[in-house]
């Protein structure tokens, strides 16, 4: 967005992590990472802005930007439900707290309300200063808001960033109070965290899916009572090396996708990725190939901005699944690091490309 000014002197040097949702009324919003300059001293900082375009905007005039943190933040999420909006986002600062901003006059004033971490008991143990936040995501029917995130465990905290634990959090009053439930947990320093855990409700049986692998596996466990109860977790990839699911329901319909490798691991400079989709549907799960020629090949970081000179990202961190509500068919938007380059300096570099492919 073209952003000058956020306060305190701040004047936003770019964009990072960003969300997209489309409202019932047509109105676009983009939950959008900015990279601030603190002119008074601060240096550098992460800040999260929420771009409203109307429906019918016919450019960016028309669009209205609102900044929600400019001390510091990560990986924002965004969800509606009417003209009531949540933005989730990650505290980077101290805490690794997941912060929630929510707005109920369709986007024109945003106030603070509660975070899904503190006052859980041993759940809040195992995620101050150890976890990693998947997104949020309301039912418009019940009126329920969902967050999921990976925790890890009081002991392994300063010595693993393997989060072994998945949890969803959940609130029936607008965010204002979360109650975080177990949905899976792993032995410790087993890594669950591989960016990122993957939550959906389906909009016509409001049942809740939660997803997310060990890199060997995607796991998917369902709460049909509002996320207080969940199933035991169901295996559904048949890959060898998974990373980035993604679930998306309707109407009974679940599509899980991930990339997928029979290399031994991400790290592998060798490995040939593929998308892929596992869907349940009529009772039974079943896995499809969704690219038709290999996405990546060669090593796949999932450390975020920790990456090595940001070596290895090209895939973007993630990639989403949605369901047609005319059709019932999925439409998934994956990277593509293999069609073209791009050369800085001399050096040439992959250049990660967007495709869309639908459900035939």
């Amino acid at each position: 967005p073209a952003l000058t000014k956020c306060g305190a002197g701040r004047v936003p040097l770019g964009d990072e992590d960003a969300d997209v949702e489309i409202t019932s009324a047509g109105a676009t919003w983009l939950a959008d990472l900015d990279l601030i300059l603190n002119q008074t001293g601060g240096g550098e900082q992460l800040g999260v802005n929420v771009t409203r375009c109307p429906a019918g905007t016919a450019g960016p005039g028309g669009c209205t930007h609102a900044f929600l943190d400019t001390a510091g933040a990560d990986r924002p999420w965004i969800t509606t439900a009417g003209t009531t909006a949540w933005v989730s986002y990650h505290d980077a600062g101290d805490s690794t707290l997941i912060r929630v901003k929510r707005s109920t006059d369709d986007g024109k004033t945003w106030s603070a309300v509660g975070s899904p971490i503190p006052g859980q008991g041993a759940a809040t143990g195992d995620a101050t200063f150890n976890n990693d936040e998947g997104p949020v995501v309301a039912d418009p029917g019940p009126g329920a808001l969902y967050a999921v995130y990976a925790a890890g465990e009081p002991q392994t905290k300063s010595t693993s960033t393997n989060f072994n634990n998945i949890f969803v959090a959940r609130s029936t009053d607008g965010g204002k109070h979360w109650t975080s439930t177990l949905v899976f947990h792993a032995a410790p320093f087993t890594g669950l965290n591989n960016i990122f855990p993957a939550l959906a409700v389906d909009p016509v049986t409001h049942v809740v899916y939660a997803s997310w692998t060990d890199q060997h596996g995607v796991d998917v466990s369902k709460s049909a009572d509002g996320g207080v109860t969940w199933s035991p977790a169901v295996t559904v990839s048949t890959i060898k090396t998974t990373v980035m699911p993604w679930v998306a329901a309707r109407n009974g319909k679940v599509d899980v996708v991930y990339y997928g490798s029979a290399a031994a691991s991400p790290d592998d400079t060798g490995a040939v990725w593929n998308v892929y989709d596992s869907q349940f549907s009529a009772g039974s799960w079943t896995v499809g190939k969704v690219s038709k020629t290999p996405n990546r090949v060669g090593a796949v970081c999932l450390s975020g901005s920790a990456c090595v000179n940001n070596t290895n990202r090209e895939l973007l961190d993630l990639f989403e699944v949605a369901e047609d509500p005319l059709t019932g068919k999925a439409a998934i938007i994956y990277t593509d690091s293999t069609i073209d380059t791009w050369t800085a300096n001399g050096v040439t570099k992959e250049l990660p490309e967007i495709v869309l492919a639908f459900e035939q």
